[in-house]
C-alpha cells in the first residue's frame, strides 16, 4: 500500500513505515535514487508538527551541504518556512561541530590560542563560478598546474 502526501510521489510501505516512525533516530541505508531524500524531508515534517509532549527542536543532518539544501528546499516546499521556525534547522555535521565549538569559546569551557572566541570558517564552495560563467574556450586553451602537487609516497623500512 502506497501513501501520497500532495505534491511528492507514492511512498513505498517501507518508506511510510520509516518516514512515520515514532522512534527518535531512524538509520537508513539505500541506494542513490532510491527516496532517502523523500523519507528524511516527510519525516523531519510529521515529527516537526507532531502533536507531542516532547518540545525539543527537530534537527536533520547530513554530511553534504548539497544534501541539506536539497532536504530543506523540500521541506520548505512540502511543509512551508515556518518548518523551519527556530531551534528547527537541517544541518551539516560540520555546522553542529563549529556551532559546539564556538559554544564552548565564548562560555569559557574552551580556550583557544590567543584568546580567540569566534571561529571564521574559510570555505568557498558558495563563491564558485556557475559553469555558465566559466570562458567556453575548446578544451586545448585549458592548462594544468606549472607545477603538480607533491605525491605521497610510502616508505617501506625493514627491521632485522
Amino acid at each position: 500500500m502506497s501513501s501520497r502526501w500532495p505534491g511528492t510521489r507514492a511512498l513505498t510501505p517501507e518508506q511510510l513505515l520509516t518516514a512515520a516512525s515514532p522512534d527518535r533516530l531512524v538509520y537508513v541505508e539505500a541506494f542513490p535514487g532510491s527516496g532517502k531524500t523523500t523519507v528524511s524531508h516527510q519525516r523531519f515534517g510529521l515529527h516537526r508538527f507532531a502533536r507531542t509532549t516532547d518540545h525539543r527542536a527537530v534537527v536533520a543532518v547530513s554530511f553534504t551541504r548539497s544534501a541539506t539544501e536539497e532536504i530543506r528546499s523540500r521541506v520548505v516546499r512540502q511543509w512551508g518556512p515556518p518548518a523551519l521556525a527556530w531551534p528547527h534547522r537541517i544541518v551539516t555535521l560540520d555546522t553542529i561541530l563549529n556551532d559546539l565549538l564556538t559554544h564552548l569559546l565564548r562560555s569559557g569551557f574552551l580556550q583557544w590560542p590567543g584568546g580567540h572566541e569566534e571561529l571564521e570558517v574559510l570555505d568557498t564552495w558558495r563563491t564558485a563560478s556557475p559553469p555558465s560563467a566559466l570562458p567556453r574556450s575548446p578544451p586545448s586553451a585549458w592548462r594544468a598546474p606549472r607545477s603538480a602537487p607533491p605525491t605521497c609516497q610510502r616508505q617501506s623500512q625493514t627491521t632485522t
